[in-house]
């Protein structure tokens, strides 16, 4: 029964390693330019992505919230404004804790932004001269 699924995983492997090739050609491709970034540009489009995480992390945090609470109560309408307020408030530790998720969310987001971009795209060193340019 296991071969049965490993059948879609075959067909995509044979885009790279082609059924009845036994050294497929591994040749690199021309390397794209790189336009590098300063340091200030690579600060602020990892903070916009991390406060872009942030906002959506609090947003799918209420929301869920306040879909819990209209599953709890039936008749009660639902109203999103309340668990955010709730949220953006901590009073309690489980509060407290309900808070770090999206912070840590939002975090990883603009690291990984971060990393995205200097990873693509190259840092600029300080003195703004691109070395082999």
């Amino acid at each position: 029964m296991s071969f049965v699924f490993s059948i879609p995983g075959m067909l995509l492997l044979h885009r790279f390693a082609p059924f009845g090739v036994w050294e497929p050609n591994l040749e690199a491709g021309r390397e794209a330019s790189r336009f590098p970034v300063s340091r200030w540009q690579l600060l602020g489009s990892s903070l916009t992505v991390g406060a872009a995480g942030l906002l959506l992390g609090l947003a799918t945090s209420a929301l869920l919230a306040a879909l819990k609470a209209v599953r709890s109560r039936p008749g009660s309408p639902f109203s999103l404004e309340p668990q955010l307020l709730r949220l953006l408030s901590p009073a309690s530790a489980s509060d407290w804790l309900r808070l770090a998720g999206p912070l840590v969310f939002g975090a990883f987001c603009g690291l990984a932004a971060a990393a995205l971009t200097a990873a693509r795209r190259g840092v600029r060193p300080a003195g703004g001269r691109i070395p082999g340019a």
